[in-house]
C-alpha cells in the first residue's frame, strides 16, 4: 500500500482490512522496535484510527525498551522479548481503556539490514496478547536478499497480519517470501482456570504433578518457593528438599503471573514454565507482593533467596517509606508468614540471612538456611544467557 493509494481514496486489500479493524470494536496498543514501524503509520493513514489505536510506541533505543519492559531484556530481538513487549502493551491498553475485554497488545522486535553488516540473522519476532490467547510469529529473512526498505515493508506486513489475526478478521494478503523463508506461527490459549487467574477473576489455582489444575486443595503445603522459574534448575529442587526437611512437611513452588517489577507473563510463557513442574505441586497466582501471598496463604513459610530477604527489610522497596515497610512487616507477622532464607554468593563471599544488617529486629520472621545444608551457585539468569549464547 502506497501513500498515493491512500491519498487518492483507492481501496486496496490492506486498506479494507485496516478499515475493518477500525470498525471491529477492538482497541490496541502497539510497541515496535528494530523494524516494522510502518505498520503504525499504515494504521493511522486510514480514517478511523482513533477508535482502535489507543497508543503506539517505538522504543528504539535500548534504554527506551528497558524502560518499557521495566527491565533490560536478555536479548533485544527474541521471542521472549516480543512476548514481554506484547504483555506490557496489553496491560497498557487495559489502563487506557479502563477495561480488559476486546483489547490487543501488539509487539514486534526485529533485526534487519543496517549501515553496518550484522553477524546474526535478519529476523523478526511478533507477538500479540489478548485476554484469551497469545500469538507468536517468527520469520528469518534471507540475508542480503532485500534492501532495508523491502525488509521493513515485509515486517510491517507481518505485524499488521498478526494484529488482524488477533482481532479475528479475514486473512491478510499473502507475502512475497523468498525460497527457504517460512513464517512460523504459534497460538496458545490457556486452560480456563489459569485464564481466570490471569484476568484477575480468581486468586490462584494448583497444578498437580500429572497436569491437572484444581481451584482448591484439601490441605495446603507448609511452605512455598515463589519464583519466575525461567528456567527451573537443580538448585530449585534441592532447595525444596532442604525446606521440607527443615519445616517437617510438604513445600510447593509458586509461579507468580504478575510480578511487582516485571511484565505480566503471557500465556505462551506460562505454559512453557508450568511444563517444567512434573514432579511436584505448583501454585499459580496473581499475587505480586509477599503481603498479597500471605493474605492468600496465611500461616505459610515462604522459601526465598538472600536478595529477596534483603529487599523485604529495606525501605527503598517501599517507596523509601519506613512507615510503609513497618506496616507491611506487621501485616506479614499478623498473617503468620515466615521466611526461610537461602544464602547467596556475593562480592563479600557466601552470605546467609543472619549476615543482613538490621535483621535481628525481625528475627521472628526470618530463619537462615545454613551453608552446610544448602548452597547452589547457579541462577536462572545465568542459564538463560548461556542458552542465548549457544543459540547465537
Amino acid at each position: 500500500m502506497t501513500e498515493s493509494s491512500i491519498a487518492s481514496g483507492s481501496v486496496t486489500h490492506w486498506e479494507t482490512r485496516i478499515r475493518a479493524f477500525h470498525a471491529s470494536g477492538r482497541q490496541a496498543v502497539l510497541a515496535i522496535t528494530g523494524g516494522g514501524s510502518a505498520a503504525i503509520s499504515r494504521l493511522l493513514a486510514v480514517p478511523g484510527g482513533s477508535r482502535s489505536v489507543l497508543e503506539a510506541i517505538v522504543p528504539y533505543a535500548g534504554a527506551s525498551l528497558a524502560q518499557w519492559l521495566s527491565r533490560e531484556p536478555d536479548s533485544f530481538c527474541s521471542s521472549e522479548t516480543a512476548l514481554m513487549m506484547a504483555a506490557v502493551a496489553w496491560q497498557r491498553a487495559a489502563r487506557l481503556a479502563g477495561e480488559t475485554r476486546d483489547l490487543i497488545g501488539v509487539a514486534c522486535t526485529a533485526s534487519l539490514a543496517s549501515d553496518t553488516p550484522k553477524r546474526g540473522a535478519h529476523r523478526c519476532w511478533i507477538a500479540t496478547q489478548t485476554d484469551h490467547e497469545t500469538r507468536l510469529t517468527h520469520l528469518t529473512l534471507a540475508k542480503g536478499a532485500r534492501s532495508r526498505v523491502a525488509e521493513e515493508t515485509l515486517v510491517a506486513d507481518l505485524a499488521l497480519e498478526a494484529l488482524f489475526d488477533a482481532a479475528a478478521l479475514d486473512p491478510a494478503p499473502s507475502h512475497a517470501l523468498l525460497p527457504g523463508e517460512t513464517v512460523h506461527h504459534k497460538v496458545v490459549r490457556p486452560r480456563a482456570l489459569i485464564r481466570e487467574v490471569w484476568t484477575g477473576h480468581r486468586s490462584h489455582v494448583w497444578l498437580l504433578p500429572h497436569g491437572e489444575v484444581l481451584p482448591h486443595l484439601a490441605e495446603r503445603p507448609l511452605g512455598l518457593i515463589p519464583g519466575s522459574f525461567n528456567p527451573v534448575h537443580a538448585g530449585h529442587r534441592e532447595l525444596r528438599e532442604v525446606a521440607e526437611t527443615m519445616l517437617g512437611g510438604p513445600v510447593a513452588f509458586e509461579l507468580t503471573i504478575a510480578n511487582a517489577d516485571k511484565p505480566r507473563l503471557d500465556f505462551h510463557s506460562i505454559e512453557e514454565r508450568i511444563a517444567q513442574f512434573h514432579d511436584g505441586l505448583l501454585a499459580i497466582t496473581c499475587a505480586p507482593l509477599f503481603v498479597d501471598k500471605a493474605r492468600l496463604f496465611p500461616g505459610t513459610t515462604f522459601v526465598v533467596g538472600f536478595d529477596t530477604a534483603a529487599r523485604l527489610i529495606d525501605p527503598r522497596f517501599y517507596g523509601d517509606s519506613e512507615a510503609r515497610m513497618q506496616a507491611a512487616i506487621g501485616e506479614l507477622r499478623a498473617l503468620g508468614a515466615r521466611f526461610l532464607v537461602a544464602g547467596r554468593l556475593t562480592g563479600a563471599g557466601f552470605q546467609i540471612a543472619d549476615d543482613l544488617p538490621g535483621l535481628a529486629a525481625y528475627g521472628d520472621l526470618f530463619t537462615s538456611i545454613p551453608e552446610s545444608r544448602f548452597r547452589a551457585d547457579v541462577s536462572s539468569t545465568a542459564l538463560r544467557r548461556a542458552a542465548q549464547r549457544d543459540g547465537d
